[in-house]
């Protein structure tokens, strides 16, 4: 049995000016989607000791993203929803834990660089783009499957999002509670 090599495409068009240094990537990104939906609250919760969910809406309820994560970020999946009737999901897969944590910290951090968020194949796969802004920040997201989608995110709903992610994400050594005395066994 043959293994049939992935297919590489090269860099879409406005991510090749971009790395060229040719055009503002957020600028141009920001005038495709000129009127985003500002999501300003947040609900948060873990389903169990694998899996969590987040629901960033917009004020009326009218635009949302939900975000799904396996712990340890295995599987993540971003989905934009509009009037609760169509949505856009955006799986990301294979992102390694040095990745996710660049993009926390390049999201946090005072300039307004963009800050990627995909696997090892890059493009060819579903990605994320993160652009932080004193005021809010972009969340453009991009499938291989030739759809797109964005929201504006407020900074205090972005960073419940990040501090929320990284627990999912980066994982820590168990604390003395969770390991059970001799005496109890």
């Amino acid at each position: 049995m043959s293994v049939k090599p992935t297919e590489v495409h090269p860099a879409p068009w406005i991510l090749q000016r971009h790395f060229d240094g040719d055009i503002d990537l957020d600028g141009e990104l920001n005038s495709r989607f000129h009127a985003m939906a500002v999501l300003s609250a947040l609900k948060a919760r873990r389903l169990d000791a694998s899996f969590g969910t987040a629901m960033l809406t917009t004020q009326d309820g009218a635009a949302a993203l939900r975000v799904d994560v396996l712990r340890g970020g295995d599987q993540m999946d971003f989905v934009f929803t509009a009037r609760s009737m169509l949505a856009l999901k955006f799986s990301l897969v294979d992102i390694g834990t040095g990745q996710r944590a660049r993009w926390l910290e390049l999201i946090r951090s005072p300039n307004s660089s963009p800050a990627f968020l995909w696997g090892p194949t890059r493009w060819n796969s579903d990605y994320l783009i993160a652009v932080a802004h004193q005021y809010y920040t972009n969340l453009y997201a991009f499938s291989s499957n030739n759809f797109e989608a964005a929201a504006r995110v407020t900074p205090d709903v972005m960073g419940e999002l990040l501090d929320w992610l990284e627990s999912l994400w980066i994982s820590r050594p168990p604390s003395d509670e969770t390991i059970p005395s001799k005496r109890g066994w």
